[in-house]
């Protein structure tokens, strides 16, 4: 009976592991020393018993039960004891391992460290826009276990407070960057200011030269049109002369786009015409012209796909048969001339384009091309107008130049920083304003006149900034000394001529220097084909021949021409604020907004095409959703 009770004992508790039997399994010939007492019980000690296999025998298990029997200091002995098996090895807390950077892709020693694993989970809350009760979510917590036990996973309140402490440590830095001991942050010190064509705009330029008293230069140069949202003004007046064209191309993509069986009947005929069988043409979004140039450009490369359905496939011909939502019979399907018109417009806006690409950098200088691009454009617009080969081009270039002409038309409608800033390059100086006013069809004498007032404006900002450089107010004129601070020789009267001369000299070297910017102007051009030439770095290396102009460079050159790559960050467009977000209070809002974008910090692409593992990804998403689901580990 008590054997039968003893064995169900054993089969209540498998997992507990018998002490005292590893303990003389793991030293069996020890003898007893000192006050220990022999063991003689058969039990316990496996050499004195007759039979340890019969299932009869009471087992060592049972008498070091640690939930029964008093056995703590056993436990813990057979932890640290090396040679018995439940020895727990110490795990090396510092041990590096050899890991790969997935940005840099090198690889390096990393040992786990719980502040610097604390620090990656509150930014990728903050990069990803989680809740901060994400971290202790069941999920999350089986997930990290596994990945590594040693981790102590925070709570949301330990994710809060790291997420304000990193605010204020990156917004310290931002403060920094920007200001010294010896400088003062205020809104009232503004050069320009760069919005886009709203009215209203206009209303609050206004409204600040007047409130505001310490603008540079008076404010005469304060508002600068944004240029991207020029050419998108001036693009979408000519798209106006094309619009039926490109809506019947556009309803050929829409149809194709509108569900994935129709995709793969358009890839079907993509192999019939020995073209890409992965096509993927981008939908237009209305508003925006750039994507009607994505749109057109790819949908050009199937155009005979296009045909091909027009002819054979029923489905695409009922589409143009039948009703819109708003009740209309939809336009289309294109005809030749529409495929020959959208040819010529993509090769037309290809130009702008590219310019809009360029203005709407934001790590790099834009102010200088802003002029040049300009003079591209409105070049390119003149050579539409004068083709007649094209009539329709010739519309729209026609329609295109008149928007051009309203903000851009005349040197007085433009902001004068904008040719400045393309002299202060020193690839052009004065060279380009000159040839390009005259490229795009300005009278000579205008030209001469413009580019006299373009020198004088530089002139008067030069004056302005070396009122406020100390010692160039010590000075009696640029990079000349004093004559009064010239120790001379005595000399008697027979040696008059010789001082009459040194001080003719003097003369004559002041009045070659005379100043920075004309010895700017004279100074040899750098190479305008230098490949990867860097303007800011070309003043930051030069400065110290132009102290002064080099302050004025620094402050045009910041300024930015374009407003995309500021909407893109504070835009709230087509966003809608989760429960989580509107639950917070409005400073950690703001913490959360803000140093999600400045750990982000890389260039936002605007305007680009799907890559190629974009486009694997959209194929494979449309396999898992027909069934052909991928292996776990793809």
């Amino acid at each position: 009976m008590a054997a039968a009770s003893r064995s169900q004992g054993e089969s209540t508790s498998p997992s507990i592991p018998s002490i005292t039997s590893a303990l003389v399994t793991a030293n069996p010939n020890s003898t007893p020393t000192g006050n220990q007492v022999p063991n003689t019980n058969p039990n316990l000690n496996p050499d004195l018993n007759p039979n340890p296999d019969h299932p009869s025998v009471q087992d060592i298990h049972d008498q070091v039960n640690s939930k029964t029997n008093g056995t703590s200091s056993m436990w813990a002995h057979g932890r640290k004891c090396q040679p018995c098996p439940l020895y727990e090895k110490p795990e090396d807390k510092g041990q590096t391992t050899l890991n790969r950077d997935n940005v840099s892709g090198g690889v390096g020693f990393h040992a786990f460290n719980q502040n610097r694993c604390d620090e990656k989970c509150v930014k990728m809350i903050i990069r990803d826009e989680l809740p901060f009760k994400h971290v202790e979510g069941v999920g999350f917590k089986e997930f990290i276990q596994e990945l590594q036990p040693r981790y102590k996973q925070p709570s949301r309140k330990v994710i809060a407070r790291g997420v304000w402490e990193m605010y204020q440590t990156e917004k310290a830095k931002l403060l920094n960057h920007f200001t010294t001991h010896n400088t003062r942050w205020g809104l009232n010190r503004i050069f320009t200011i760069t919005v886009d064509n709203a009215s209203s705009n206009d209303i609050t330029i206004t409204y600040m030269k007047r409130r505001l008293k310490q603008m540079s230069f008076r404010g005469n140069f304060l508002h600068l049109r944004c240029a991207c949202h020029n050419i998108n003004l001036i693009v979408k007046d000519g798209i106006e002369e094309l619009h039926d064209g490109i809506e019947a191309i556009w309803n050929c993509v829409k149809f194709v786009r509108s569900s994935s069986s129709r995709l793969d009947k358009f890839r079907e005929f993509s192999v019939l015409e020995q073209l890409n069988k992965n096509a993927n043409i981008p939908l237009d979004v209305i508003t925006r012209w750039n994507n009607t140039y994505l749109m057109l450009a790819a949908a050009l490369k199937y155009e005979k796909v296009f045909d091909r359905m027009n002819d054979e496939d029923r489905s695409f011909q009922q589409y143009f048969d039948d009703a819109d939502n708003r009740g209309k019979k939809r336009v289309g399907p294109p005809v030749e001339q529409d495929w020959r018109n959208a040819e010529a417009f993509v090769h037309f806006l290809k130009q702008f384009y590219e310019a809009t690409l360029k203005l709407s950098a934001w790590k790099k200088v834009t102010t200088n091309i802003l002029f040049p691009t300009m003079i591209k454009l409105k070049t390119e617009i003149n050579r539409k107008i004068m083709d007649r080969s094209n009539p329709v081009l010739q519309r729209v270039a026609t329609s295109m130049q008149l928007k051009f002409d309203k903000y851009w038309g005349t040197f007085q409608q433009m902001n004068h920083i904008i040719v400045v800033a393309n002299i202060l390059d020193p690839r052009w100086k004065l060279q380009y304003q000159r040839m390009g006013f005259a490229k795009v069809g300005m009278e000579p004498d205008l030209v001469v006149q413009i580019g006299s007032e373009i020198k004088n404006i530089l002139m008067m900002m030069y004056e302005e900034y070396k009122s406020y450089d100390s010692y160039a107010q010590a000075a009696t004129s640029d990079g000349v000394a004093p004559m009064e601070g010239l120790v001379f020789e005595e000399i008697d009267d027979g040696e008059e001529l010789m001082a009459d001369m040194m001080k003719e000299r003097l003369d004559e070297q002041r009045d070659m220097v005379l100043n920075e910017v004309d010895r700017y102007l004279n100074d040899k051009y750098v190479h305008p084909l230098t490949k990867g030439f860097d303007v800011a770095e070309w003043w930051r290396v030069n400065g110290n021949l132009y102290p002064i102009l080099s302050k004025l460079a620094k402050d045009i050159f910041a300024i930015p021409c374009s407003t995309v790559a500021s909407e893109n960050a504070f835009s709230l467009g087509k966003r809608v604020v989760d429960p989580f977000r509107s639950s917070l209070n409005p400073h950690m809002v703001e913490a959360l907004v803000c140093t999600s974008d400045w750990l982000r910090a890389e260039q936002p692409n605007f305007y680009k095409e799907p890559t190629q593992d974009e486009l694997e990804m959209y194929q494979a998403l449309e396999e898992i959703e027909r069934g052909n689901l991928l292996p776990f580990s793809a």
